[in-house]
């Protein structure tokens, strides 16, 4: 069985190249633009990755980005999972299965006070995480709009809520 490594800055453009593919190649955006603030070519940034290896090339990676939230005058780390990639030809093997665990065992070793991450319900569950809080905010990007309408479609109005 492979094991998980954290990457390092020298794994950078592999590691980017890999991620695209595996969510669907050149008409995925880059990730280091889409998200600069958590994919750099640094050691520090690379960390974050846990990855596996076939043959010396990495296959599948899992991010977990970590954050500090001020509640009051505590101080709470958050790890923040994403870029949860595994190449086609790679996937079925329990890949995914190994840097979730590997992240699962770090949430613990490290005590960390919580942490978030977005998508498939059924996936992430087997690993401890659950639908649960509220969301504060959220992006509305052009692409998230269509660009000719079919049908009818609903108006959607945003407006900022009172703090009360």
């Amino acid at each position: 069985m492979p094991t998980v490594e954290h990457l390092t800055a020298t794994d950078f453009d592999e590691a980017m190249r890999m991620m695209r593919t595996a969510f669907g190649g050149e008409k995925h955006p880059r990730f280091e633009e889409l998200l600069p603030t958590i994919y750099q070519p640094t050691d520090r940034d690379m960390a974050n990755l846990f990855a596996v290896r076939d043959k010396g090339a990495i296959v599948s990676a899992t991010g977990a980005f970590p954050r500090t939230w001020c509640v009051g005058d505590a101080q709470l780390t958050l790890i923040g999972i994403g870029g949860v990639a595994t190449l086609h030809e790679y996937r079925g093997k329990g890949l995914m299965s190994q840097t979730m665990s590997a992240i699962v065992q770090m949430l613990r070793d490290e005590g960390v006070h919580a942490s978030f991450l977005g998508g498939q319900r059924q996936r992430y569950r087997t690993f401890g995480w659950d639908k649960a809080g509220f969301q504060l905010e959220f992006k509305l990007l052009s692409k998230n709009f269509l660009r000719e309408p079919v049908g009818d479609v609903p108006v959607v109005t945003l407006m900022p809520l009172d703090p009360a």
